[in-house]
């Protein structure tokens, strides 16, 4: 993820001992995060299943993906953009083989594929796999964009994100509710990724509670973010909670959250020996668009009715009302919480 900073960030503050008597963590924009931040602000995964994860009983059958137009069911139906006709004579098809056109510079990038003497250019790697997505989410008629830059404070720091792929509401309120973020096959960077998402989702909270003062009404007390981690063209699924707590001790810096949160992490669940292949294999394909079609149940219709299924998750505590907690964003956080409805 490329990340641009206003300014340099020097302010640094001294970690607890037990992390470590050499530890400082500085004011980082998120691209700089690593596991130690993750660490420090006691955030880390949980692996769960599809019924934990989606919050529903395990003899539940997942919903079926509802496509937006029925011609985009041709994505599970073709490998690749020469198996389509020749001539697309209608927009659903056209859109169809520029997905798979944009699958095939995956695999022509990916740097488990000696071609080109594995000279890879990462920049149109991961590029290529923000569109895949982005694609994938518009056959479901869910809005998205990619590299899209929002504000994150951080030790009381203002620095930028560049969010690489994005979803938001029909109504252009420029709220951001599911993240994506994505890299290569390189194995080390996947911690670093997890951390660099989470520190997404915190900007996130902390971007719609500014929206939500700008319109004038009352900011969310927690938020709950579906997120994608894609190393390669294989997705890690996450279910991310975040609460005034969490925003606030990142945003001010001066203590630490008093519980741990979980993140919910589903893997892909499929056969180990089909991993690999990723959206390449059109039955890895069609459970990746599965599970986002399910997904769709944290994304609020109404963003002044949080969704239902976000209260099928008991949100951490929020911070004490007599906190002695002062600085940039304390302000913002005085106003009424926002748990079910609003306004």
């Amino acid at each position: 993820m490329y990340c641009k900073t206003h300014e340099i960030l020097s302010h640094v503050v001294p970690l607890p001992k037990d992390l470590g008597e050499n530890f400082i963590i500085s004011a980082s924009p998120p691209c700089k995060w690593i596991q130690d931040h993750t660490h420090y602000y006691r955030i880390q995964p949980k692996l769960c299943g599809l019924a934990d994860f989606f919050g529903v009983s395990p003899t539940t059958k997942l919903r079926a993906p509802q496509w937006e137009h029925p011609e985009y069911t041709d994505c599970l139906r073709y490998s690749k953009a020469r198996d389509m006709p020749n001539r697309c004579t209608s927009g659903g098809q056209t859109t169809v083989k520029n997905f798979l056109k944009r699958l095939e510079e995956i695999q022509v990038f990916d740097p488990s594929v000696p071609l080109r003497y594995n000279q890879i250019d990462y920049t149109m790697y991961e590029s290529a796999v923000d569109s895949a997505v982005k694609y994938m989410l518009f056959f479901l008629g869910i809005e998205a964009e990619t590299q899209r830059r929002i504000a994150f404070r951080h030790f009381g720091k203002l620095t930028n994100v560049t969010l690489d792929c994005t979803a938001f509401p029909e109504d252009y309120t420029r709220y951001v509710f599911l993240l994506s973020e994505s890299k290569t096959y390189n194995a080390h960077l996947k911690d670093g990724a997890f951390a660099q998402l989470v520190s997404s989702a915190i900007a996130a909270y902390q971007c719609n509670n500014e929206i939500r003062l700008k319109l004038k009404k009352a900011t969310f007390s927690y938020m709950i973010f579906p997120a994608m981690i894609w190393i390669g063209s294989v997705p890690t699924f996450y279910r991310i909670a975040i609460t005034r707590q969490l925003s606030m001790a990142v945003a001010e810096g001066g203590f630490r959250p008093t519980v741990t949160t979980e993140v919910a992490q589903l893997e892909l669940p499929i056969p180990d020996r089909w991993i690999k292949y990723g959206m390449w294999r059109v039955k890895n394909r069609e459970t990746i668009m599965t599970i986002l079609e399910n997904m769709r149940d944290f994304l609020p219709n109404d963003i002044d009715h949080v969704p239902s299924s976000w209260r099928m998750f008991k949100p951490l505590p929020p911070i004490p009302a007599a906190s002695s907690l002062s600085g940039p964003m304390a302000p913002n956080m005085r106003n009424t919480d926002v748990t079910e409805n609003s306004d």
